[in-house]
């Protein structure tokens, strides 16, 4: 059983500026190619991978795989992040026998969340992204504050 540590509590009180997110459930289990293979099939536009996102840690360097495509008609880009970490890379040795790091990072602590995805416009207008004939996934759709540490992380990536 491997331990995880979360980014996100989907908690959200006060909000001084909000992004919304689409958080992505898959029905099935699919490797990432896969899984965006069929989703570009179904659109017009299409997702390629990007530079991960990089949290820094005391221990560890967790790396997040990130998948974005442009939509030319509306002039949108979606981006899908990676919930769970791909790998990691230890900067410093492990001494202490408790740390607040642990082998695994989610960036929402919800185990069937797969993506979190998020677009151009500051409202969440993910109907635009077609799902495969299959019903690859379902989205939920949630606004973080930028209290939340998740909110900076996507908004330094862009």
């Amino acid at each position: 059983m491997s331990k995880q540590k979360t980014i996100l509590q989907l908690d959200c009180d006060t909000a001084d500026e909000l992004l919304f997110i689409g958080l992505v459930t898959c029905v099935q289990n699919f490797q990432d190619f896969s899984f965006f293979y069929k989703l570009n099939s179904a659109n017009t536009f299409f997702f390629e991978r990007k530079k991960d996102i990089v949290v820094y840690g005391k221990y560890f360097d967790y790396y997040f795989p990130v998948f974005e495509a442009f939509c030319e008609n509306t002039q949108t880009v979606f981006r899908f992040f990676s919930n769970q970490s791909s790998h990691r890379i230890q900067k410093k040795e492990v001494t202490e026998l408790f740390i607040e790091e642990n082998e695994n990072l989610m960036l929402i602590n919800k185990q069937n969340i797969r993506y979190i995805t998020t677009c151009s416009y500051s409202s969440s207008n993910f109907s635009l992204i077609l799902q495969p004939e299959t019903n690859l996934f379902q989205m939920e759709s949630i606004a973080i504050s930028s209290s939340d540490e998740l909110f900076h992380i996507i908004q330094n990536y862009e």
